[in-house]
């Protein structure tokens, strides 16, 4: 006993107030913080990842200041040190040749990464030899950027004053070459490597010309009499790229056994470097038999995924974007990693040079700078990459055994996924970004990257951008740089991700909530359309004022097409019966309206009707017109619940970037502690509350039905309605009953006599409410409506003095309605404990959602001809009990297959089943009623008759005679109570009932009068309880 109380929900309340317990058990359908919070728009991050300019490097110059066989004066070099300049040993042939071997292996390195460049070499130049590469190449790249790569090992080192040095025409002397000179040659924008000892030097003397360049510019805009004011205008100096190999007071490395040109290498050829560099660390003894000559023979190529060496680049490539991705800015990374092709590739390949060269204690610089990244934990995984790959080398080069290909890709889609489902509140965005991008290359690991990718752009719009972001796409719609866009070998591959694809577009202005809702179904369709010849051919399908939509096929458009299926989706959102959802899908049939009409159409063929003429003026809206959908709807599968109600929260810290929103918003986790856990909580105390009131009710009605039914004589309520009621619905635990007519539901306090709250459905005109549910009902309600065009929507904050309706959610629970003379529209039954809405009415089949999942589970055929007119259900033995409009009672085992799953057939009756329904005590008794014959029944003879379970009648409630009697009209509806099958109150038409004497005290302001069980509204829109 003491361990059961300490496991009770409300610990320290005697047994007499301690609640139910199957109350805290029951799960709460709609109540999610997508169902609850406000739906926000995205306008803020629309714009976020796309970029102004898109740049190319179209010219490369390299300018090489070796002079083969002679030291420069100021560098007093070690013996042995580093001879090779790009993998080449200059003293092992002529200086000439040499020279010009290794401008040529220069050359291929870079064209590695750039083949479509024009390359110029400039092999130890005079100044003029240099101002002239660079002009010619300025001249001819007009507005794209170009490379200047700058080898001065055979020359002294930079000055301060800002000179680099090259040689007379005669090579015997160095001459200087201002950078100011340079930079004036070279124009804007450009990109300049400097590869020798005191480089930092080139770029502090480049950043003090280029401010010196702008003051000019300012005096010259002030002074009309200026030089340089009757000049153009030059190119600003601040979209210029610089990489330098050291900072300005250090020295190039001279270990033997690395190359001369360190950084060249590291920037060129990384993978050969970065295996060198390895097998020279002295974690490289773990690894026997691997050597530096052994890492010479990796089998395979670099843009071959499928072998060692292709595959090691592959990971490289995704490591180092995951490191830029993860430490610079989002604007920085953007112009780094996303404008430029040859820009990114250095980039990337510089993080490696500072990993190398900073063990030697020489720190790379660039400009912009970028953060230190070389004790990036990203690095390990790179490392075990490489000894995984170097482990298996002297079994594969000497044994010719398989290679087995690295974990790296598969382990960090499962980072990834614990990132998706095990993170916390106000979490970074996920570090693996890049790489699930980038795992979209392959074959083997294409489809769970993709179901991980769809489940991270549900997290919202702010997740779309951020992919787009990532992938780095362009003003118009084009990725500039993708992850493993990049073969060292051949140039760029195919992205990631379809060019203009509507893949990643946000379809409505709704944090995405789950991929089953009706607009995300059709993913599939948008991630092959173009939003260029999606716009094209929808004009084709011409829409005019008197027709509508054209059933045949429309010119160049195929009937079964992307294009059209698109059309009939578009179609079927715009009927949908969530408002969000329906207007979106408006505006974008209007847009295309619009241009059919505008735009000039293209030639229709032979037969075809005439095409609009451009200068009519543009149709009405189609929300005014009222069209229908047409009979492409039908072929639609309807989706489920509208938009979620669930937003990433944004960072209150206000920022002038609008990338930097993206990283600032965080979606709120499902795995967030809920209040209600907290028992101080105020939440928690209301739930305690209505748990206590809930149980007080069920017990006290128990007592009730113990003591036996009495008749039922007194009318404790009686008002009028605003409209005819069709269905009548009792709150089970507080004294509120609702009241639907056509299309308004209105709710009453039977016990005060007052009208609580009164608004419409929303439903259509030519349609009406047939069937209403209270879900969580035990706590916070929600209330189910059901209309007979199949539409099914949830509201909260009813009969709420404080607040008014809202829409919680709404879709199309059935489709394909069938007209009937007298047809039963929809009707339902909840399970609150399964989450389980049976749908069912004028339709041949029985359909099944499950609510928390938010999809269809199920379709049951009844198997016969005429509609569904009540339902119930009870999910402890999967079955279902149907009551049919020719009188049979049918039941249904949905555990069965479709064949077989109808169990039994009563026809016990031989006119329309009231109501149907199915025992959830042990023995399961099935109950069935047909008009008149039922246990309380209306008539059109204005009286009601209440018969027991055994056909005795107990009462008949007829109008009241005399002068003030109240007239009761025609009966149209009834509903019994879920608790209270009994009356207990005093008699008086004006007065309100009384409780049970001997009534346990209350826990608060709960109803203090007991439900009575029956409501009657009436034709004549009064709502009597009796």
């Amino acid at each position: 006993m003491e361990a059961e109380l300490l496991q009770s929900p409300l610990l320290g309340l005697g047994e007499e107030d301690e609640a139910d317990l199957s109350d805290w058990n029951l799960p709460l359908a709609f109540m999610k913080k997508r169902h609850c919070e406000k739906i926000e728009g995205s306008k803020s991050l629309a714009q976020s990842w796309r970029m102004k300019d898109r740049m190319k490097t179209v010219s490369v110059a390299l300018v090489l200041c070796l002079n083969v066989g002679v030291d420069p004066p100021d560098v007093v070099k070690t013996t042995p040190c580093a001879r090779l300049e790009c993998w080449i040993d200059p003293l092992s042939m002529g200086p000439q040749k040499a020279l010009e071997t290794i401008g040529a292996n220069l050359q291929k390195q870079y064209e590695n990464w750039q083949p479509r460049a024009r390359y110029k070499q400039s092999l130890d130049p005079t100044v003029d030899e240099v101002k002239k590469l660079c002009t010619s190449l300025r001249r001819n790249a007009k507005e794209e950027r170009v490379l200047f790569h700058y080898n001065g090992h055979g020359v002294p080192r930079p000055t301060v004053n800002g000179e680099i040095w090259v040689f007379n025409k005669n090579y015997t002397q160095y001459i200087p070459l201002s950078i100011y000179d340079l930079q004036t040659w070279m124009g804007s924008p450009s990109i300049f490597v400097y590869d020798c000892s005191n480089a930092g030097l080139i770029v502090k003397s480049f950043r003090q010309f280029a401010l010196q360049r702008e003051q000019e510019l300012e005096v010259a805009a002030i002074n009309p009499n200026h030089p340089l004011a009757q000049m153009p205008l030059p190119p600003s100096m601040k979209n210029c790229i610089q990489l330098a190999a050291c900072e300005a007071s250090e020295l190039l490395p001279m270990i033997p056994d690395l190359p001369a040109d360190l950084f060249t290498s590291c920037l060129t050829t990384p993978i050969k470097i970065a295996l060198r560099w390895f097998c020279m660390q002295k974690c490289v003894s773990l690894v026997p038999g691997v050597t530096l000559d052994l890492i010479e023979k990796i089998p395979g190529r670099l843009n071959d995924r499928r072998t060692p060496l292709g595959e090691l680049n592959w990971i490289f490539t995704a490591i180092t974007d995951t490191i830029a991705w993860n430490v610079l800015p989002r604007d920085l990374f953007q112009k780094l990693f996303r404008q430029d092709l040859l820009v990114a590739s250095l980039f990337r390949n510089f993080l490696l040079a500072e990993r190398i060269m900073r063990s030697y204690n020489c720190t790379p610089v660039s400009s912009p700078r970028l953060p230190p990244t070389y004790m990036h934990a990203m690095w390990q995984a790179w490392d075990l990459a490489v000894d995984i790959c170097l482990s298996q080398l002297p079994t594969i080069i000497e044994e010719g055994t398989a290679f087995r290909h690295s974990p790296f890709f598969a382990e960090q889609l499962t980072a990834f996924q614990v990132w998706l489902t095990m993170g916390v509140e106000n979490r970074s965005p996920p570090e693996q970004l890049p790489i699930v991008l980038q795992v979209l290359l392959s074959q083997v690991h294409r489809l769970r990257a993709l179901d991980l990718l769809g489940r991270f752009l549900d997290l919202g719009p702010w997740a779309v951008s951020l992919v787009r972001f990532c992938c780095g796409y362009s003003q118009k719609g084009r990725p500039c740089v993708v992850e493993g866009d990049v073969d060292v070998a051949g140039g760029p591959t195919r992205s990631p991700l379809p060019p203009e694809s509507g893949s990643l577009t946000p379809v409505r202005d709704s944090p995405c909530a789950p991929r089953l809702r009706s607009v995300s179904s059709y993913g599939n369709i948008r991630a092959v359309t173009t939003a260029r010849s999606l716009n094209k051919s929808l004009q084709n399908l011409s829409l005019t004022e008197e027709s509508g939509l054209r059933r045949g096929p429309p010119a160049g458009v195929s009937f079964n097409s992307v294009y059209t299926q698109i059309w009939r989706v578009l179609l079927h959102l715009a009927a949908d019966p969530y408002p969000d959802v329906s207007d979106l899908a408006m505006k974008v049939l209007n847009s295309i309206a619009y241009k059919v009409r505008v735009l000039p159409a293209p030639q229709a063929c032979p037969g075809s009707d005439t095409s609009p003429s451009p200068d009519t003026p543009p149709p009405h809206s189609l929300r005014e017109e009222r069209r229908p959908a047409s009979h492409w709807l039908l072929w639609v599968t309807p989706g489920f619940f509208s938009p979620g109600r669930g937003s990433p929260p944004t960072s209150s810290a206000s920022s002038s970037s609008p990338t930097n929103d993206v990283t600032k918003q965080r979606r709120v986790l499902r795995l967030q502690i809920p209040e209600e856990h907290d028992l101080e909580s105020q939440t928690r105390k209301e739930r305690e509350w209505r748990f206590l009131r809930n149980s007080r009710v069920r017990r006290q009605a128990q007592q009730l039905i113990q003591r036996g039914i009495t008749r039922l004589d007194d009318q404790i309520f009686l008002n009028r309605n605003p409209g005819v009621p069709s269905v009548v619905k009792f709150h089970p635990f507080t004294p509120c009953v609702a009241v639907a007519d056509k299309d308004s539901i209105c709710f009453w306090d039977w016990e005060k006599g007052e009208k609580l709250d009164y608004f419409h459905n929303g439903n259509p005109r030519y349609t009406r409410v047939t069937a209403m549910e209270y879900l969580n009902g035990q706590d916070c309600s929600l209330l189910l409506t059901a209309t007979d065009d199949g539409a099914i929507r949830v509201w909260k904050n009813f009969a709420d003095l404080e607040k008014n309706p809202e829409m919680v959610t709404a879709w199309q629970g059935l489709s394909d309605m069938l007209p009937t003379n007298r047809g039963a529209g929809m009707v339902v039954d909840w399970e609150q404990e399964t989450g389980l809405l049976v749908s069912s009415g004028d339709v041949r089949i029985v359909r099944i959602w499950d609510t928390d999942r938010e999809m269809k589970v199920q379709d049951i055929p009844t198997g016969a001809d005429s509609c569904v007119t009540s339902l119930s259900c009870d999910s402890q033995r999967s079955l279902i009990v149907a009551g049919l409009g020719d009188g049979s009672v049918r039941v249904y085992d949905r555990r069965m297959a479709l064949s077989e799953c109808r169990v039994m057939t009563f026809r016990e009756h031989t006119a329309w089943v009231v109501k149907a329904c199915l025992q959830k005590r042990p023995e399961g008794h099935i109950v069935s009623v047909r008009s008149p014959l039922c246990p309380c029944s209306g008539s059109v003879n204005q009286f009601t008759a209440v018969y027991s379970g055994t056909g005795e009648l107990i009462n008949s409630i007829k109008y009241y005679d005399g002068f003030m009697g109240q007239r009761v009209g025609a009966i149209s509806c009834l509903a019994f109570h879920p608790h209270w099958v009994c009356p207990h109150a005093r008699r008086g038409r004006d007065r309100g009932p009384s409780g049970p004497a001997g009534r346990p005290p209350d826990p608060g302001p709960w109803p203090p009068h007991h439900p009575t069980p029956e409501a009657a509204p009436l034709s004549s829109g009064k709502a009597q309880l009796q």
